[in-house]
């Protein structure tokens, strides 16, 4: 799954609550097929897509998120 944020900030957010609860998570730039404000976004294995759903719910983190082509 990729998850695309406003900010850089948000990014780097996500990935600390991510990592945290030891979800499998990695920072890439934005696929071209995709726009964003930010540069950045997050790819998060599939088998962790709820869950990582919930923990940005949780923090407040808001969050667009795509599925893997």
């Amino acid at each position: 799954m990729i998850v695309l944020f406003r900010n850089a900030r948000e990014v780097i957010r996500a990935d600390a609550a991510a990592r945290e609860a030891g979800l499998d998570c990695r920072v890439r730039p934005v696929p071209e097929e995709y726009s964003a404000e930010c540069g950045m976004c997050l790819f998060v294995a599939d088998a962790h897509s709820g869950v990582f759903r919930e923990l940005m719910l949780r923090n407040r983190i808001e969050a667009t998120y795509h599925d893997e082509k």
